[in-house]
């Protein structure tokens, strides 16, 4: 904390302008020791998605470069040179998943800002930094950086199926590197690791949110009836737990929108 602390007062008296405090982060990643590199990746990544957002209509109208723009300067980036940045930071801090794993989200309360929600939905650095990959994979921005033939998500697919049938799906897609695939791939991830849980608030917290990634993004004329069918399934799996009630909640607004305003009532 008091070394990004340190760099965004630097940046501060500096003109605040976001070039340098990204470069003496970098530097400062490059000689932080292992423990702290993946958190540290994590800030980088943002700090990029942070420029992004405050400059999206740039990025959003300015023209593919060769090269994606000046190699020392990410400010003049086009949108698929700054993504692919921003994914590469996000897959390095993950890439030590299982050191991760091991380490309660409670020892980083001095770094995060405290949400509404208990630890239990994300009780280790692990899911915190998996769902921070999570939301830049599957934010409405990445289909302005979509190529012609990118992989399509179907609402046939184990994407609205049960968490078994989904964590079991092999993507069969030549476009590794979609954000839809990663996306995918995290969330199996995230319930794998939950799967024997004791405590079964985060696996169904998971499991919710990739059901409504699948309602969101996915194609296909039976994309409603399958996503309603598993936030019944959901909800029946998870009677006893306070989480059932978002399904149902989640229920309820798919058929408020379908003008099933009785069922919906009474869903709600």
């Amino acid at each position: 904390r008091a070394l990004t602390r340190s760099l965004i007062l630097e940046g501060t008296i500096e003109g605040n302008k976001p070039g340098p405090r990204v470069v003496r982060l970098r530097e400062a990643i490059g000689k932080a020791p292992g423990t702290l590199k993946p958190m540290l990746r994590i800030v980088l990544a943002r700090w990029y998605w942070q420029f992004f957002s405050s400059n999206r209509w740039r990025f959003m109208s300015r023209e593919a470069t060769e090269g994606g723009g000046d190699e020392a300067d990410f400010t003049t980036w086009d949108l698929a040179r700054i993504f692919a940045e921003i994914d590469r930071w996000f897959a390095r801090a993950l890439s030590s998943a299982e050191a991760l794993k091991r380490i309660p989200i409670a020892q980083y309360d001095a770094l995060l800002e405290k949400g509404t929600m208990p630890d239990s939905y994300r009780p280790t650095l692990y899911d915190f930094i998996a769902h921070e990959a999570l939301a830049f994979y599957t934010s409405v921005e990445q289909a302005g950086a979509r190529s012609e033939d990118a992989f399509e998500l179907s609402a046939g697919s184990p994407i609205l199926g049960s968490a078994e049938e989904f964590m079991g799906w092999k993507v069969a897609t030549a476009d590794t590197d979609a954000p839809e695939v990663k996306a995918i791939a995290l969330y199996q991830a995230l319930l794998r690791f939950h799967e024997g849980d004791a405590d079964r608030t985060a696996f169904l917290h998971v499991d919710l949110e990739r059901l409504a990634f699948g309602y969101r993004d996915a194609a296909g004329e039976e994309k409603a009836a399958r996503y309603k069918a598993a936030l019944r399934r959901v909800a029946a799996a998870a009677a006893r737990h306070e989480l059932s009630s978002l399904a149902l909640h989640a229920l309820a607004q798919v058929l408020y929108t379908e003008d099933a305003l009785v069922e919906a009532h009474r869903t709600a």
